[in-house]
């Protein structure tokens, strides 16, 4: 079974219509998974306190099986008594945390489902992607007969950082083989190779960008991989935004090789010279924990404590 699975919400039904499901893509290799039901008012709507309990919920994976919700019912399905109306502009909500349930499910698309009743059929209420951890050189992205780059699309990347030994959150990345396909394969290669497990951030500068990835630990290190070519552009939605990926390199435009850097703040005066790839779908908070280290040396952007990559898993959204 995987140990690691993406949640994605693809699909809501509209409000007044039954209940919503409210959930960002995430990425739960031992954590949790917070998803939240919300009822809200008007378009006959109506509501049972029995609704928000795990017992009215479960998730129906891609072979079929159909896990509960995690979590003891507050209150058991009614023997009677009906729904009430829920008036124009009210709401009920409640978060669960799918965390213990998603590493037993079968990795693809998968269905929210719900129920009104104990004995009633389940309703599917939203349609859900899950996706599976890759083990380390799994995939061999260098090989484009292997992955085409529209397929690079379909991988994600989660890495677990810490400041000072101490763990301060995983960050999770998309990204834009659309624009930057070289770059794209280069990065998931390295990844998934293990290459920057244990590496370190060299370089940061609260509220531009924090550098990692080099091997040497000083900025002046390369991939056994060599360098690539710059692809660089000025459009819009590949601005280099806070939580923008990008590679660094050195003065000439095709010197990147494997150290990257994550915007902490908007920084559109890189675009069209430095190659976005990708962005962070969650976890910036562990960016803003490695920005906030205190600096020193010549630049004063060489962190007082280690700042390390502890860990990166790759995933496949199938």
């Amino acid at each position: 079974m995987p140990s690691g699975l993406l949640l994605t919400v693809l699909l809501l039904p509209a409000a007044g219509a039954g209940p919503r499901v409210e959930a960002e893509a995430f990425l739960v290799p031992a954590g949790p998974a917070p998803v939240t039901v919300v009822f809200e008012g008007g378009d006959g709507q109506s509501f049972h306190p029995s609704w928000i309990q795990p017992s009215a919920w479960a998730l129906r994976d891609a072979a079929g099986r159909i896990h509960p919700f995690p979590g003891l019912d507050e209150g058991a399905f009614p023997d009677g008594g009906d729904p009430w109306p829920l008036p124009e502009g009210a709401q009920v909500r409640r978060r669960f945390d799918l965390g213990p349930v998603l590493p037993e499910c079968a990795a693809g698309a998968a269905e929210l489902l719900f129920r009104e009743a104990a004995e009633a059929p389940w309703k599917t209420v939203g349609n859900l992607r899950i996706a599976r951890l890759l083990k380390k050189g799994e995939v061999a992205f260098e090989d484009a007969q292997a992955v085409s780059d529209a397929a690079l699309a379909s991988y994600l990347v989660e890495m677990d950082l810490s400041v000072g030994g101490e763990p301060v959150g995983a960050v999770l990345l998309e990204f834009w083989p659309e624009k930057a396909p070289k770059t794209v394969r280069n990065f998931l290669r390295y990844c998934a190779e293990g290459f920057y497990d244990g590496l370190g951030f060299h370089r940061v500068i609260a509220g531009f960008m924090i550098q990692g990835g080099d091997p040497q630990g000083t900025g002046r290190g390369e991939g056994p991989y060599g360098r690539i070519p710059g692809e660089f552009s000025r459009e819009p939605k590949y601005a280099h935004r806070r939580g923008v990926i990008s590679m660094a390199r050195s003065q000439h435009p095709d010197s990147a090789s494997c150290q990257f850097f994550i915007c902490h703040a908007d920084a559109p005066h890189l675009d069209g010279k430095y190659a976005s790839f990708g962005r962070v779908l969650r976890g910036m908070e562990a960016v803003d924990a490695v920005a906030a280290v205190p600096v020193g040396g010549p630049q004063r952007s060489t962190p007082e404590k280690p700042c390390r990559i502890e860990a990166v898993r790759v995933y496949r959204v199938d």
